[in-house]
């Protein structure tokens, strides 16, 4: 530059004593006589960074060039540092830049437009599959709704047409005392079928909610087969079907959940007998495969065979799936909801065992289930107490019941029942009647108390923990039975919990109630 050699970069170090009219440069002139040194820095530090520009003349030719002098202030070192910069490399160097820096960007765009598109398709795609999912589900739900109330609807309404009609009949003949038996013999049976329906309708409510669980006890194998023919029997007979049962067992003493065995032989020989003509014949076998291991287990093998109308290959495909029925009750004249091969799946499963049907239409159908329950040992024979021999020997005539029960209906019924018995029976409307009245009426009074659970003012959980904290040990001991429509297994462990000594569900089965009261006697 003309004016002398001094127009080089300068650093100020910030140790000297004063900044104060220190130039950039102090003899630098550019080729049109300006004098870009006259910066101050006090200026760049109040400014934090000036850009100067200035003219030179080429070493080369006599073009004048235009140029650029930076000056920025690093406030936390204290540093100011100025450079020099030819415009056109300078510009040339930014162009270059902003091209490469946009042909980048415009790449990092287009991939980033790719990523989001595609996420956006897998989006919309999951989202699409999931709203069909949806759609079959609810189309299934619908489709499995109506076909359920279409079956409850007939088979519901036809045992309860029968309830009614018969009913009708006997009220209108009171006089012909024959047609009058048959009508409640008819009214009877129709409402067992109702019953049956009904049970498996919450066996069913039970599997859906996941609350199906095993409840173990200490059961004789020959004597669960001989009550279990006991039940069939005579619908066998009435229908003259050859009834036929074995057991062939090396240890007869075992430990399983009776009442889910019970409902597996009740379910496949209910549908064995629906499915049998007269004259048919209908086998019920039980065998041990194998003796006690190591772990206390056996393996057991349970045969329900008929030779009834038996199953085509396309329903064998579906007849463990909720509703599916061979024929509709209408076509075949045989109720049922198509619940009862669903529940012995499921129970089946719930035992770890194994199911595996053998089947021709017009030939019958044979039912083979395999599963392992521990052996009784010689240390538990004790646990195994077979009372029938005790109760028919007990005798509970004179006996004195507290019935504590909301309903009248269900009042009437049970007072007729057990007075029919021979019991004496006082009436409490609800737990805390049946609380005042037994303490009142003092201890040796009532014999026992038979309490049912949903009650006003007072539930039957709640009375019978007053009760268990009376100071008289003899009232708060005394014998409590739960009579109740709460059925299930947690209802039956409940009023145990709570204190109570024995658990019978509604419908009354006075059979089942005697035993019961008998134990407690």
């Amino acid at each position: 530059m003309e004016g002398g050699d001094d127009y080089a970069i300068r650093r100020i170090h910030p140790n000297l004593e004063s900044t104060e009219g220190t130039y950039l440069s102090t003899n630098t002139q550019d080729i049109k006589g300006n004098y870009p040194y006259k910066v101050e820095l006090d200026g760049i530090r109040e400014k934090g960074e000036v850009v100067q520009q200035y003219y030179f003349k080429n070493i080369s030719n006599d073009e004048i060039s235009e140029k650029v002098s930076y000056a920025a202030y690093y406030e936390p070192y204290h540093w100011i540092i100025a450079t020099g910069k030819t415009l056109d490399v300078l510009y040339a160097n930014i162009n270059y830049m902003s091209e490469g820096r946009l042909y980048t960007v415009s790449i990092q765009m287009g991939v980033i437009c790719l990523v989001v598109i595609f996420l956006l398709f897998f989006s919309v795609r999951k989202t699409i599959e999931g709203l069909s999912k949806a759609m079959r589900e609810a189309e299934e739900a619908n489709r499995a709704k109506s076909v359920f109330l279409f079956n409850m609807s007939h088979d519901i309404r036809t045992p309860m047409n029968a309830i009614i009609g018969f009913t009708k009949v006997a009220q209108d003949n009171l006089e012909d005392h024959e047609k009058v038996k048959v009508a409640l013999g008819k009214i009877e049976s129709s409402g067992r079928v109702l019953q049956n329906l009904i049970d498996d309708i919450l066996a069913l409510a039970r599997i859906e909610s996941g609350k199906s669980e095993l409840n173990y006890t200490c059961v004789n194998v020959h004597d669960a087969i001989a009550e279990m023919c006991q039940i069939f029997e005579p619908e066998m007979n009435k229908k003259r079907i050859e009834f036929i049962s074995e057991v062939n067992v090396k240890n007869d003493l075992v430990v399983c959940d009776r009442l889910k065995i019970d409902r597996l032989c009740l379910n496949l020989l209910s549908n064995a007998m629906k499915f049998t003509p007269s004259g048919g014949r209908i086998e019920l076998r039980i065998e041990q495969l194998s003796d006690r291991n190591e772990d206390g287990n056996a393996d057991y093998e349970l045969r329900v065979k008929d030779n009834g109308i038996g199953m085509s290959k396309e329903f064998q495909q579906h007849m463990f799936e909720m509703f599916e029925r061979e024929r509709t009750s209408t076509v075949s004249r045989v109720p049922g909801t198509g619940l009862g091969l669903a529940i012995v799946h499921h129970i089946v499963s719930l035992i770890g065992g194994t199911i595996r049907v053998n089947s021709k239409p017009g030939e019958g159908s044979e039912f083979i289930i395999q599963f392992a329950m521990e052996v009784v040992n010689d240390d538990q024979k004790h646990l195994v107490k077979d009372h029938r021999s005790e109760v028919q020997q007990t005798d509970l005539t004179g006996k004195r019941i507290l019935l504590a029960e909301d309903n009248e209906l269900n009042q009437e019924i049970a007072y007729e029942l057990l007075t029919d018995r021979g019991f004496q029976v006082e009436l409490a409307e609800d737990g805390s009647v049946a609380v005042n009245k037994l303490v009142n009426a003092g201890p040796g009074w009532f014999d026992f108390v038979i309490m049912d659970i949903q009650m006003p003012v007072m539930d039957g959980y709640t009375a019978t923990k007053e009760i268990r904290k009376l100071p008289d040990p003899e009232l708060a001991n005394i014998p409590i039975v739960a009579m109740t429509a709460n059925a299930f297994d947690e209802d039956r462990r409940k009023a145990f919990e709570v204190g109570m000594n024995g658990h019978v569900a509604k419908p009354i089965d006075m059979d089942e109630l005697m035993e019961t009261l008998g134990n407690l006697s």
